[in-house]
């Protein structure tokens, strides 16, 4: 039988985010979409519902929703999805070095990329597919925002400020190209790191704007702004 190998990565690919969350598994190409959500799902210790969940085919160069969408019944919408629990992980054709886009929890959403590693002939015999034969990084929890944005949001972007920090060095409509979620302030909330010209920033999510009134990570933004406790 034909067994594959995903690197499973919270949020994206390590040469595009800084040392993501990863869990590696092995799953018969002869299972389906449905069963390689359930194997991930268990692998990052979620628990309860699983929640609707979609799988994504392309090169998600702009927007991560692009491209063919696999979801279970629960997600139909009559748009085109495909349903990933007739969907076998060896239908959709994937080589070495391709990869899927995988998101759970609609609207609050969790990414992740799902890249192939390996496809290997095996015997059938004790071993049972999927299982997680390796792991690395903490599993994040349900309300930790710096995982959670890291993997909800599409990096490099340009963002403007709204409201300026006490004696911070940037001022109300400086515009700063983010590159990163760093960590989590117990005053100023989720910090990013943004450049200005070759000069480098932290500044607080919450008090800036996307520039790019269209972005996709608008929902994401949007959704920690209206979470955010102020004052």
């Amino acid at each position: 039988m034909k067994v594959y190998t995903f690197m499973v990565y919270l949020g994206g690919l390590p040469q595009k985010k800084p040392d993501p969350p990863w869990r590696k598994i092995e799953i018969a190409g002869s299972r389906t979409l449905d069963d390689l959500h359930e194997a991930t799902f268990d692998a990052f210790d979620r628990e309860g519902d699983t929640c609707v969940y979609a799988f994504f085919t392309g090169r998600f160069e702009c927007d991560p929703h692009e491209g063919i969408k696999y979801t279970s019944p629960e997600g139909m919408t009559g748009r085109g999805e495909r349903d990933s629990t007739e969907t076998t992980v060896e239908s959709l054709g994937l080589k070495v070095g391709e990869y899927l886009r995988y998101v759970f929890n609609f609207p609050a959403e969790w990414w992740h990329v799902v890249e192939v590693t390996d496809i290997e002939e095996r015997e059938e015999g004790a071993l049972r597919y999927p299982r997680v034969i390796e792991k690395r990084g903490e599993s994040p929890g349900p309300e930790d925002w710096v995982a959670y944005l890291n993997s909800a949001l599409l990096f490099p972007f340009e963002a403007e400020v709204s409201e300026c920090q006490d004696d911070g060095p940037l001022r109300m409509g400086d515009r700063l190209v983010v590159g990163k979620v760093v960590r989590e302030d117990d005053k100023y909330g989720v910090l990013v790191e943004g450049r200005v010209g070759r000069r480098k920033f932290h500044f607080a999510l919450i008090d800036l704007e996307l520039v790019d009134q269209d972005s996709p990570n608008r929902r994401a933004v949007d959704e920690y702004k209206e979470w955010f406790p102020r004052g």
